[in-house]
C-alpha cells in the first residue's frame, strides 16, 4: 500500500522506522493461543501480516518474504558448523476458504511454511526462475523478520558473565519490513520503510492495525479471519460518536435532483476538479457547461421528463457529460455496452422504449438498425457547442425516472 510508487531505477531503502510494542498480558493471551493450537508465533505473526497487506492494498492473495535460518535441525553437524546460512524465502498466503477458521487458516499457513522448509536452501534466484512470473516482476516487496531471542542474561550469569548495552543495526533493501522480538512474555513488532515511498503517517497506522489484528486473534479463534477488528478501540469510538466520521443524521434535501445537487457544487467551487479519467480531467465549471449545452440540445430534440435516452460511449470524461445531460434534460438514461451482441443491445433499445442514442461515430456501427435516432457527439459537435450554456427549465421532479438498468441477477 504504497503512498508513492517507486520510480522506474529506484532502489528501496528501509532507512526509518516505527515500534510498538503489545502489553504484557496481551502477548501472554497471544501466546497462550499459539501453544493451545500447535502454531508457532512466527505463524501468528505471518498470519497477522498477511491479513494486513490484503487489506491495505485490496489483494485477497499476497507475497512476502521471509528469513530462515538455514540451519535445519536433521543436517548432521549443524549446530556445530560455523557460518552465516540465513536465507529469506517468499510465503504465499490465500484467502481462508470458506468455513475455515483463524486457527485452521493459520494452522495451514504452518504447514506449507513446514513444506517450504526443504527448499531453503535455495537461492532466491533460483525461486524466481521457476516461478511463473512475468519477467520483471518480483516476488515480493516486503519482509518479515522473527527474531526469537532466549533469555540471553539469564544463560549468561549461569557462567559469570553479564550482558548490557546491546544494540542492531538493520538495513534491507525492501520498502517495507518487519521485525517481530519475542523474549518472554514481550512481543515488540518493528515496521521498517523506505521514506520515499511511505509517509510516516501511514507506517504509525500500519503498525497500529497490526497490533489490533494481533490483539484480536485469542478471543476469535473460531471466527474467519474476516472477522479480526480493523480498529482501536479510540477509532471505533471516534468513528460512532455522534459528529464524528458517521456522526448525527444530515438532512438530505429530498426535492432537489442530483443535477441540481452538482450544479449547486459547481457554483461553490468552479475550478475544482469534478471528473478524472486518466490525463483528462474536467473543472465542475466545464463540466456544467458541457452538460448544459449538451442538454439543450437533447431537449430540442424533445427529451424530458419520462423519456429515455440510450447512452453508447466508452469509460470517460465524455461519458459523465452524458448522463449529466440527459438528467438536466429531464431525461432517464439508459447505459448501452456497444460489445455486447447485436441482438441484446436490440433488446435493450427496445424493451426500455428508448427515444433517443447518444454516441459516437466510432460506435455507431456496431448499433442494431432500428427506428431509434441516433445522435452522434461527433457529428453534431458545432450544433451542441452552439446551444446555450446555461440548464434548461424541464419540471422534473426527484420522483420522475432517473435511469433504466439491465443486469444479470447475480447482481441484484
Amino acid at each position: 500500500p504504497y503512498d508513492r510508487r517507486p520510480a522506474p531505477g529506484h532502489r528501496a531503502h528501509a532507512a526509518a522506522r516505527v515500534r510498538v510494542e503489545l502489553a504484557e498480558e496481551r502477548a501472554k493471551a497471544l501466546s497462550a493461543m499459539a501453544a493451545r493450537h500447535r502454531l508457532t508465533l512466527n505463524t501468528v505473526v505471518q498470519g497477522a501480516w498477511a491479513l494486513l497487506l490484503a487489506r491495505h492494498a485490496g489483494e485477497s492473495d499476497v507475497c512476502f518474504g521471509a528469513t530462515t535460518s538455514g540451519r535445519p535441525a536433521e543436517l548432521p553437524g549443524m549446530e556445530s558448523t560455523v557460518g552465516n546460512f540465513l536465507n529469506t524465502l517468499p510465503v504465499r498466503v490465500r484467502p481462508a476458504e470458506e468455513g475455515e477458521t483463524l486457527t485452521d487458516w493459520l494452522g495451514r499457513l504452518q504447514e506449507e511454511q513446514a513444506q517450504a522448509r526443504g527448499f531453503e536452501h535455495l537461492a532466491l534466484r533460483e525461486i524466481r526462475e521457476v516461478s511463473e512470473l512475468p519477467p520483471g516482476a518480483e516476488l515480493f516487496d516486503s519482509l518479515v523478520v522473527f527474531e526469537n531471542y532466549p533469555d540471553n542474561e539469564a544463560s549468561a550469569a549461569l557462567h559469570g558473565l553479564r550482558i548490557s548495552e546491546v544494540t542492531a543495526v538493520d538495513t534491507t533493501s525492501y520498502a517495507l519490513d518487519l521485525t517481530a522480538y519475542t523474549d518472554g512474555d514481550r512481543l515488540a513488532l518493528d515496521l521498517s520503510y523506505d521514506p520515499a515511498l511511505f509517509d510516516a503517517g501511514r507506517i504509525g497506522h500500519l503498525a497500529r492495525h497490526l497490533s489490533v489484528l494481533l490483539d484480536g486473534m485469542p478471543a476469535r479463534t473460531g471466527m474467519p479471519p474476516a472477522a479480526l477488528p480493523s480498529l482501536t478501540g479510540e477509532q471505533e469510538r471516534e468513528l460512532l460518536a455522534p459528529g464524528g466520521w458517521s456522526g448525527a443524521p444530515l438532512p438530505y434535501p429530498r426535492e432537489a435532483c442530483l443535477h441540481e445537487l452538482i450544479a449547486a457544487q459547481a457554483r461553490r467551487t468552479p475550478g475544482a476538479e469534478a471528473v478524472a479519467s486518466g490525463a483528462d480531467t474536467l473543472t465542475y465549471a466545464e463540466l456544467e457547461e458541457r452538460a448544459n449545452r449538451l442538454a439543450q440540445h437533447l431537449t430540442a430534440h424533445g427529451v424530458g421528463p419520462g423519456a429515455v435516452v440510450a447512452i453508447c460511449l466508452e469509460r470517460g470524461v465524455e461519458l459523465a457529460v452524458a448522463v449529466l445531460a440527459v438528467l438536466k434534460a429531464g431525461g432517464a438514461y439508459v447505459p448501452l455496452d456497444a460489445t455486447h451482441p447485436a441482438d441484446r443491445l436490440a433488446y435493450v433499445l427496445s424493451d426500455s422504449g428508448a427515444a433517443l442514442v447518444v454516441t459516437r461515430d466510432a460506435l455507431a456501427a456496431r448499433l442494431p438498425g432500428g427506428e431509434v435516432p441516433v445522435l452522434s457527439l461527433d457529428a453534431e459537435a458545432d450544433r451542441i457547442a452552439a446551444r446555450p450554456a446555461w440548464m434548461p427549465e424541464t419540471g422534473v421532479t426527484p420522483r420522475d425516472l432517473a435511469y433504466v438498468i439491465y443486469t444479470s441477477g447475480s447482481t441484484g
